[in-house]
């Protein structure tokens, strides 16, 4: 027996709705600002997410494309106070913990994906004292697992996929256009327009136009160093905090992956607004430099005898790879141990290339002399820092005022709380 076939009907949201969507952005907007006050590293990562409330069927409760968060008015003017301020949270974690980029081949299980990155941001938010709303997707017995360990137990059946997802992490819905359907196959549970031979109406704000792009989350890595940076400073030092930032190092991404995510913000393509071209600016025109990219950044080498033969030679093959992505760069490389034996800077004109590299040094290993020589030479005036080493050393208590990317050795550890960290494995082992 054929099912039926009934109408779709688009509507445009209501001026009450429109009233609703003002409403809604003044809670979040408060909320946003509370954090700020209260958690500043969430806060400011908050801050560079642009608030978008809609009045669609499709967006039931709140979902991001990692520039902006989406949410449904109606949904948010229902919340208490507590639920709103952890949704919204709860949004910017998944941007912080790249959730989309670090699906990769779990696509075909997506629900799964869903439940475990769930998961990873509420227990995030639990330790860092938001009360997690009832019912939500939090295995209690597992908190300190990340949400690739928690695809494992799921997929495997050793958990269940019980709790209640707080957002829609489906962006890929195409716009919808007025169209015959058979019963049941479009519009959602509960609509309007359930009447038998009733056309079903579907509500479409053109304010939701969720645009998913790989590019975001590559801009996230440093965005999530900077707010932690911010942060701290403001005295953000929750337990919470450092295992948001240590979450990617848990992980099974690719380090390389990790590598070129970090490394890619700060490099940039042939224009940028910063410095601006100096020639225009006199007539009050800032105008993007054709100079290319030369944000300062520095790369440093351990090159103490405990280090400089595992895995060295992989990490500059990867770093010369990134840099010839680009069409200009500049960057500082650091050989240390106890002291700073070699520095090189390399760039368009003088390319960085990883077989021509000589490792300089051998001796014991201290952190302090590669912090130090970026203070005195070049005031601290550098976009990023990758530290390439074991992590067995002296390191500086202070963290610096620029982002840091622990790259260590595969049986190493973080030297020092601050700093992110991503594991070095072999090319052989990483492809086994």
């Amino acid at each position: 027996m054929s099912k039926k076939t009934r109408k779709v009907e688009v509507i445009n949201p209501t001026e009450e709705d429109q009233v609703q969507k003002k409403k809604a952005l003044e809670v979040w907007n408060r909320a946003r600002m509370e954090l700020l006050t209260w958690r500043p590293f969430l806060g400011v990562l908050a801050m560079q997410l642009e608030i978008i409330p809609v009045a669609d069927d499709r967006c039931r409760t709140a979902s991001t494309d990692g520039r902006r968060i989406f949410c449904s008015a109606d949904f948010i003017l229902g919340l208490s106070d507590d639920d709103s301020l952890f949704i919204l949270a709860h949004e910017v974690l998944h941007c912080a913990l790249m959730h989309f980029s670090r699906q990769k081949d779990r696509i075909e299980n997506h629900m799964m994906w869903n439940y475990a990155i769930d998961h990873e941001v509420n227990s995030v938010l639990q330790a860092d004292g938001l009360v997690v709303p009832k019912g939500a997707v939090l295995y209690h017995r597992h908190l300190n697992m990340n949400a690739e360990q928690i695809y494992e137990e799921l997929e495997s059946g050793r958990l269940p996929m019980i709790g209640e997802l707080m957002d829609d992490h489906d962006l890929d819905k195409k716009e919808p256009e007025p169209q015959q359907c058979q019963e049941g196959s479009c519009g959602g549970e509960g609509e309007a327009g359930d009447a038998d031979d009733g056309p079903i109406t579907l509500k479409v704000d053109p304010d939701y136009h969720p645009m998913r792009s790989d590019a975001v989350w590559r801009e996230w890595a440093a965005k999530t160093m900077s707010a932690a940076s911010s942060g701290k400073s403001q005295g953000d030092r929750s337990a919470a905090l450092q295992r948001v930032l240590d979450r990617l190092a848990a992980s099974k991404l690719d380090w390389r992956t990790i590598l070129k995510q970090w490394t890619t913000p700060f490099i940039g393509g042939n224009r940028t607004w910063l410095p601006p071209n100096r020639r225009h600016v006199h007539k009050g025109l800032y105008l993007p430099s054709r100079r290319g990219c030369k944000i300062e950044m520095v790369a440093v080498i351990d090159t103490s005898g405990s280090v400089w033969e595992h895995g060295v030679y992989d990490f500059l093959s990867e770093l010369q790879a990134i840099l010839a992505s680009f069409g200009e760069y500049e960057i500082t490389v650091l050989q240390v141990d106890t002291h700073v034996n070699d520095v090189q800077v390399f760039d368009f004109s003088n390319p960085f290339v990883a077989s021509k590299f000589q490792i300089r040094g051998g001796g014991g290993t201290s952190f302090a002399p590669a912090f130090q020589y970026v203070k005195e030479n070049k005031n601290n005036n550098i976009r990023g820092l990758i530290y390439m080493t074991d992590g067995y050393g002296f390191v500086q208590p202070d963290a610096p005022p620029y982002p840091v990317l622990w790259a260590l050795t595969e049986d190493g550890r973080k030297p020092i709380e601050w700093g992110q960290v991503v594991t070095l494995e072999h090319k052989n082992k990483a492809n086994a």
